[in-house]
């Protein structure tokens, strides 16, 4: 799948003011109200939506695109109370039809919104602290629902917070979604969407400037002014153009997978104008949209542009890093009362800052204690160097130096323990009611006799290691046993029994069938087909099917004289159940020699692959010079 961006918004340039007072966003696109009546505002590049009251959410829509396998990524705050909601929303048709992404509680979901009822599909726990970043990425795959969420100060995370599955909406438009809590803000800092998983569009919290690729120049139409670079460990690239080509137009490209490369939006840092092209000079901008950026030399007549590209970790100002300044010197730094700075000591303003840390390093001085301080051994109030100088105490008086370990009493040597004295438990056996044990296959010497009694328990025997004499002279016959009287003699075999048992019916009888006569089954119709004698063509013989009836096939014959060079070919059985059989046939070299014939029967017959079905075998030709091709097939409708 080709990947494909559908809107982004940074919050870093944009018209900002028009509609709802948050539209355009950086992209150009407009924000759109779907759901709620809150008032949004825009601010310190974030868009803010403000409590309204306990049970307003709201929904807003980006660039009014429908889509159905659709990735937003959101940056959110959850201003002054965890319990606010902020995500984003999937596949929004109408106020009351979308899938949201939130978090809020300490909780991630998943849900939607059917006819103004929320359904949860799924959650997870996930602690949040008030005024703290949080990337948020909700993604929509057919019925599959994703989403996963991480401080925006950390690394996005390989799984998936939450799963869920459903497939009540299939399309819809994409934006952002929450609701405010107890007076408190929601704010977003960044949408993006795009129409399958990327690799991250998170940058990494990294230094600011991550690359400066210096000495670029095209000079030639289509020439490459910046090649194809990944810049998915960046969130922004400047690019300063020193001079540019007679007829130069240079064009900003973005592709994820570094071969479909698509246009992006660039501003100009004077003017922050937005833009894809540009045929000036001066210092160009844009945010991370794609993994990867290039930018060509679209329109060219002669010279060359040249130019400057700066990869950024962060968002910064358009300018920073671009022109560096470099000082040299020397400088006497003073204190603010206009005196020189003492190397060796920074005089404590009376009740500032650094008086206060003093005094708290006081304070946490006092805790610690002096090395000097005595050991302490009991449970009362001290240093903790008194504290850990008793400790020590302790373990010297119980240290065993020389085994290093702890001394006990009675450790390092075997304790005799005797049992001779000792009173047995209750129920205890004593020698002299333990039998002496003799050796496997011989008798032990004491003996236990084992008896019954009358009413007693009959003891199970087994008496399979010897025969048994059993007589059933006098057994009574099972119910529909067989006597002698009844049991025929055998006779061998060719000749017959002198016992003779009559095999007849009644009139009111199911026939017993038997045809002797065929080989075919019952109200079966034999058939048979025959390509006749073909000459370098292909011999065919088809077995009609009927209306209502399976076609069988029971064999096959395939004859034939060879050809001048000799030739295998591939016979095919087409029309039966289990698909099209091959068999190789080969026609021999010489035109007057007799190819070994083909003869298949098929015990069981093989039926058609449904009624009313032909089934055909066909025989390729046989090569040039032959004059001999003849195929036979034969079987039965039933």
């Amino acid at each position: 799948m080709t990947l494909t961006s559908f809107a982004v918004d940074t919050c870093l340039t944009g018209g900002r003011g028009s509609v709802n007072a948050i539209s355009p966003g950086s992209d150009g696109n407009l924000w759109s109200q779907v759901v709620g009546n809150q008032t949004p505002s825009f601010a310190s590049n974030h868009i803010i939506m403000t409590y309204l009251n306990s049970s307003a959410r709201f929904v807003y829509t980006y660039a009014s695109m429908s889509e159905s396998d659709t990735e937003a990524l959101v940056k959110v705050v959850q201003g002054g109370n965890t319990n606010a909601v902020a995500g984003a929303a999937l596949r929004c048709s109408d106020a009351n039809h979308y899938y949201f992404a939130n978090i809020h509680s300490n909780v991630v979901e998943i849900g939607k919104s059917i006819s103004g009822s929320d359904t949860i599909l799924g959650s997870a726990a996930f602690s949040t602290s008030i005024d703290t970043e949080y990337y948020i990425r909700f993604q929509a795959i057919g019925s599959t629902l994703k989403v996963k969420v991480w401080d925006a100060l950390t690394t996005e995370p390989t799984p998936w917070s939450v799963l869920a599955s459903d497939g009540t909406l299939s399309s819809g438009l994409f934006g952002i979604y929450g609701a405010p809590v107890g007076g408190d803000l929601v704010k977003f800092s960044l949408f993006s969407a795009t129409n399958g998983e990327i690799v991250s569009n998170v940058p990494e919290p990294t230094t600011i400037v991550g690359t400066n690729i210096i000495g670029l120049a095209a000079s030639a139409d289509e020439a490459l002014l910046v090649p194809s670079v990944d810049i998915s460990a960046y969130e922004m690239w400047t690019l300063e153009v020193d001079a540019i080509a007679t007829g130069g137009v240079l064009t900003f490209q973005g592709s994820n997978d570094g071969s479909n490369f698509q246009p992006v939006i660039s501003y100009d840092a004077d003017g922050g104008v937005a833009g894809t092209t540009t045929n000036a000079t001066g210092i160009f901008y844009g945010y991370r949209v794609y993994r990867y950026l290039q930018i060509k030399q679209t329109s060219w007549t002669s010279g060359s542009t040249t130019g400057t590209l700066l990869l950024y970790a962060k968002s910064v100002s358009p300018l920073q890093g671009v022109s560096a300044v470099s000082q040299s010197g020397s400088w006497t730094v003073s204190a603010n009362a206009g005196t020189n700075l003492n190397t060796s000591l920074i005089a404590l303003e009376s009740g500032g800052n650094l008086a206060s840390a003093k005094t708290d390093l006081d304070a946490i001085s006092a805790t610690t204690g002096a090395t000097t301080d005595a050991a302490i051994t009991t449970d009362v109030n001290g240093s903790i160097s008194g504290k850990l100088r008793g400790l020590v105490k302790i373990l010297n008086d119980i240290w065993d130096s020389g085994n290093h370990r702890i001394e006990v009493d009675g450790s390092g040597v075997t304790q005799p323990v005797s049992a001779s004295t000792l009173p047995l438990p209750t129920g205890a056996s004593t020698s002299a009611k333990q039998p002496t044990l003799g050796t496997a296959g011989t008798a032990s010497s004491d003996v236990l006799s084992v008896q019954g009694i009358a009413s007693m328990t009959a003891l199970k025997t087994d008496a399979s290691a010897t025969t048994q004499p059993v007589s059933a002279a006098s057994l009574p016959l099972p119910s529909g046993a067989s006597t002698s009287a009844k049991q025929p003699s055998l006779g061998t075999a060719g000749t017959a029994s002198g016992d003779v048992i009559s095999v007849q019916g009644l009139a009111s009888m199911t026939p017993l069938l038997a045809n002797p006569s065929t080989p075919y089954p019952s109200a079966s119709t034999p058939i048979t087909a025959a390509s006749g004698n073909v000459a370098n063509s292909s011999g065919v013989a088809t077995l009609v099917g009927a209306v209502s009836k399976t076609t069988y096939i029971t064999g096959f014959e395939i004859t034939g004289s060879g050809s001048t060079i000799g030739l295998p070919v591939v016979a095919t059985i087409a029309g039966v159940i289990t698909g099209t059989l091959s068999y190789i046939y080969t026609a021999v070299t010489g035109v007057l020699a007799p190819n070994t014939p083909c003869v298949v029967a098929f015990n069981p017959p093989i039926p058609s692959s449904t009624t009313n079905t032909d089934i055909v075998v066909t025989c390729p030709a046989l090569g040039a010079g032959n004059t001999n091709n003849a195929v036979v097939a034969h079987g039965y409708l039933l």
